[in-house]
């Protein structure tokens, strides 16, 4: 026997953690696979937009705010550091340590994984208006920051893996 639609009950609605969380999966791949094409990982990128905001910090630093391990970030540093993309150099307040920058070619890069992140926003966010898109930020912002999420770091970066662009585990 079959109901028909006006007595069957109606579908859950959806809560908006699950939205957040269903959207932050898709737009982590769509990036993945966007900056792919730069022979980029997202854990890569996020290196590199933080080198570019705070040039010359520790590898154990940089390591703590993508929430890698220190022994995974020494090789996922070195293969950026084989490209040409950053640098190490002796830290001047402690010689134990090596400071990272990047380099010239590092910084082209960047820019080019710039160019890709305006693109990816606009095509996540294309249904919203401008002032909706603005309005969206804020709101996620109060919430990251209820949620004690560090400002422009991915936390996915402890799951993804590092060194293979456009493949997240």
């Amino acid at each position: 026997m079959s109901m028909n639609r006006e007595t069957e009950s109606p579908a859950p609605r959806v809560g908006a953690a699950f939205l957040l969380a269903q959207l932050g999966a898709h737009g982590a791949q769509l990036f993945a696979e966007r900056i792919a094409e730069l022979d980029l990982t997202p854990a890569q990128a996020g290196l590199l937009r933080l080198l570019a905001s705070t040039p010359g910090r520790s590898q154990r630093e940089l390591a703590d705010d993508l929430g890698m391990p220190a022994s995974r970030f020494v090789p996922f540093a070195d293969k950026l550091e084989e490209r040409g993309l950053i640098e190490r150099r002796r830290n001047t307040s402690d010689r134990r340590l090596y400071a990272l920058h990047l380099t010239d070619q590092g910084l082209n890069l960047l820019a080019e994984l710039r160019k890709a992140g305006a693109a990816h926003e606009q095509e996540i966010c294309q249904a919203l208006s401008p002032d909706e898109h603005q309005q969206l930020i804020d709101l996620l912002s109060r919430i990251a920051e209820q949620q004690q999420l560090t400002p422009g770091v991915h936390p996915g970066y402890r799951s993804h893996h590092a060194d293979r662009p456009g493949r997240a585990r």
